[in-house]
């Protein structure tokens, strides 16, 4: 198991050369899944969202090696995980077990689904079941997700 904290730079906002002061939150730490493809999450493309994760006093790790298992995920808040680059589920029993558990105990699970959401119906289908959840056909909201600036389509919508 090999977990790697990642060092981003908090940012202060300023306003009239006043800083606004800090909401005191909780640290939250969240751990991303990069045990089957290596730098999926921890990259240069997905830099704003790490950065406003870390901005907002969330502590950024990655789990690189597998299995998943409890004692890597035993420290953190939130264990975050995309469907992989075929959209195939490819986590063993052992592994659902221990997201099984980590959830049960009250933290969080997020999954990310990529364009294989609606066209593979074994997409996570296992973990699926284990909460209730379903997945339907992908709906685009070009009104609400759109690049108010142009007609194309905005990849990350949560981040404009």
């Amino acid at each position: 198991m090999v977990l790697h904290k990642q060092k981003i730079p908090l940012f202060a906002a300023k306003e009239e050369k006043k800083v606004i002061t800090e909401v005191k939150r909780p640290q939250l730490r969240v751990l991303f899944d990069e045990t089957r493809e290596p730098n999926k999450w921890v990259n240069d493309v997905r830099s704003r969202f790490l950065l406003i994760l870390t901005s907002n006093n969330f502590t950024v790790n990655r789990l690189t090696q597998g299995p998943i298992n409890y004692t890597a995920l035993r420290e953190f808040d939130i264990f975050v995980m995309g469907a992989s680059s075929t959209g195939a589920s490819t986590l063993t029993p052992t592994e659902l077990r221990t997201l099984g558990q980590f959830v049960q105990e009250g933290r969080g699970l997020l999954l990310v689904g990529n364009q294989f959401v609606n066209t593979e119906k074994d997409y996570n289908f296992a973990l699926a079941n284990m909460f209730g959840l379903s997945f339907h056909d992908v709906v685009e909201d070009k009104k609400m997700h759109a690049n108010p600036d142009t007609d194309t389509w905005v990849w990350a919508p949560i981040l404009n």
